[in-house]
């Protein structure tokens, strides 16, 4: 079952600027989850899914669209584990993330953690310059990784294992390059649902390792200069920061000072005038963390699925 914790900062104890510049885009939620439906049968449970997202793809001038549909046949057994939503903005290894699944196991004490981007959330896998896919994440691309890691978690609540999440993710491919961009995020959300919501093998799942891990395919690549410096923060420690073209970028697109209040704003200014971030207080949640190798997902498996209304409770 998903439930929901909603917890919001106030001005009497702010925040840090960083951490505030993050939209809950979770809470958009329960008006795109039409995308999937749940059926059960003799055989097990079925899973549909059916999403189509528009926007300015790659390399056009116009607004298109395209579809992703996949059926799954989830086996018999009933839900395993419980997931919470806790809309607390929250800061790990240097991210600020909008809000955070808590996954329960069935039969053990520990408690898993997947975290979801928002919009303005900081992705180090982004292009500085990129049209779609840049430092900032943008409510498009935010929504589109938030219902994707939805509707995994939902394979996996009714016994989906890592091949159904693939065969899931693999079907949604398409449409994350042509309109997004952010395969990198795309493949960090997929590994921290299958090793912490499927297989169990860790509380969560460290972005910073997962940035390690990739730091050599981004060497001499100015568009990933941002992630060279954040990389280096990682290691230097003691907490990972990000870089000045996040807080650039955010500027650069919005009007920041509308959302934000006087101190935190002010907050923000200063980060910009110092170019570093000096004010970044992770959320060390007590967690054993685990870094899972990258794989690469091929083939795209496309069935038909029928659209369906589903509201988080």
């Amino acid at each position: 079952a998903f439930s929901s914790v909603s917890m919001a900062w106030n001005d009497v104890n702010p925040v840090p600027a960083f951490l505030s510049t993050c939209e809950k885009s979770f809470l958009s939620l329960p008006s795109q989850s039409g995308a999937w439906r749940v059926e059960n049968s003799q055989d097990g449970t079925d899973f549909h899914f059916n999403w189509t997202e528009s926007g300015v793809a790659y390399g056009d001038t116009a607004e298109s669209s395209s579809t992703a549909k996949i059926s799954l046949q989830l086996p018999n057994g009933g839900v395993s584990q419980d997931f919470t939503v806790d809309f607390s903005p929250t800061v790990r290894w240097g991210i600020n993330f909008a809000a955070i699944v808590k996954v329960k196991r069935s039969g053990s004490q520990s408690t898993g953690i997947i975290y979801i981007p928002g919009t303005r959330t900081y992705d180090p896998t982004g292009r500085s310059g990129d049209t779609h896919a840049s430092e900032r994440i943008g409510a498009s691309c935010a929504n589109a990784q938030t219902l994707l890691t939805a509707a995994s978690l939902v394979v996996a609540q009714h016994g989906g294992n890592s091949v159904a999440i693939d065969r899931l993710h693999a079907a949604c491919q398409h449409l994350i390059e042509r309109y997004h961009g952010r395969m990198a995020l795309m493949e960090y959300m997929r590994q921290q649902v299958i090793a912490v919501a499927v297989d169990a093998s860790c509380d969560e799942v460290s972005f910073a390792e997962f940035v390690a891990s990739r730091i050599g395919q981004y060497k001499g690549d100015v568009r990933h200069e941002h992630t060279r410096k954040y990389h280096m923060s990682y290691v230097a420690g003691p907490t990972a920061q990000p870089p000045v073209e996040f807080f650039e970028k955010i500027a650069a697109k919005e009007d920041v000072q509308q959302s934000m209040s006087a101190a935190q704003h002010r907050a923000f200014v200063d980060l910009l005038s110092r170019k570093s971030l000096t004010d970044s207080r992770e959320v060390d949640r007590g967690h054993g963390d685990c870094f899972v190798s990258s794989i690469v997902v091929v083939g795209i498996v496309l069935t038909t699925g029928v659209i369906a209304f589903f509201t988080l409770t």
